[in-house]
């Protein structure tokens, strides 16, 4: 089942959905963990992706659902989303990847 919403997919898999922690004063983003979403939960955390293919109203009606916040809500805390990947996006990042060392999951030593 979804780690986020807890359904599980009628005749769909789960997809794995990567999750990074930012240091912003070290420019170095590090890879915590990998989890199991839903398609929407997953299209929800690519909201920016989800917009260019044109399905931000399901994203947002979803994510109003599962956080049973009110659509304003929703919108302000997507707007603020999108600042903080406008200001992030503007870092070269250094990748940190060791979390993959404990899978043996070979990766190139990016920092």
């Amino acid at each position: 089942k979804c780690e986020i919403c807890k359904q599980k997919p009628f005749n769909q898999s789960l997809e794995c959905h990567e999750v990074f922690q930012y240091n912003d004063d070290t420019h170095v983003q590090t890879l915590v963990k990998l989890v199991a979403l839903c398609k929407q939960c997953h299209m929800v955390k690519h909201i920016g992706n989800t917009t260019r293919l044109g399905k931000l109203p399901s994203a947002i009606s979803h994510l109003c659902k599962v956080n049973n916040w009110t659509r304003k809500y929703t919108e302000n805390y997507i707007i603020g989303c999108y600042t903080l990947w406008n200001i992030r996006s503007m870092i070269t990042w250094k990748l940190d990847l060791s979390y993959l060392d404990k899978f043996e999951i070979p990766t190139i030593n990016m920092i």
